[in-house]
C-alpha cells in the first residue's frame, strides 16, 4: 500500500543510499496513489533528493494539492494541519512498528 511504499523509499534512501531510485519510488507513489494523504508528502521527499527537478516537483504539489497541508506549508500556512498530518503519520508507522507489520524495524 501507499504506506509500505514510502517507507521503502526512505529505505531506500537512508539505508541503501540509493538517492535516485528512492526519489523515483517517491514520485511513482505520488502517480499510482495520487488520492493518499501520503502523495504530496511523496513530492517532497522527491524534490529534496532531486534537486534537479526540485522546482517542477513542488509544482505539481502546489497545482495538484493546494489545500494539501504540504503545499500549504511551503507558503507559510497550514502548520497546524501539517503537524497534525505528521502526527497521524507517525502514529500509524508506531502502530505497524509495534505490531511487527514493518519488517526490521520491530521494537526500535
Amino acid at each position: 500500500d501507499d504506506l509500505d511504499l514510502f517507507l521503502l523509499a526512505e529505505v531506500v534512501r537512508d539505508s541503501v543510499r540509493a538517492p535516485a531510485l528512492s526519489a523515483r519510488l517517491f514520485e511513482w507513489l505520488q502517480e499510482h496513489y495520487a488520492a493518499s494523504p501520503l502523495a504530496p508528502k511523496a513530492l517532497l521527499a522527491a524534490a529534496a533528493i532531486d534537486t534537479a527537478d526540485a522546482d517542477s516537483l513542488r509544482g505539481v504539489l502546489q497545482q495538484t494539492y493546494p489545500a494539501s497541508p504540504y503545499a500549504l506549508v511551503l507558503v507559510g500556512r497550514g502548520d497546524s494541519a501539517y503537524t497534525a498530518l505528521e502526527d497521524s503519520i507517525r502514529l500509524v508507522l508506531r502502530e505497524r512498528v509495534e505490531s511487527g507489520a514493518v519488517p526490521g524495524r520491530r521494537n526500535q
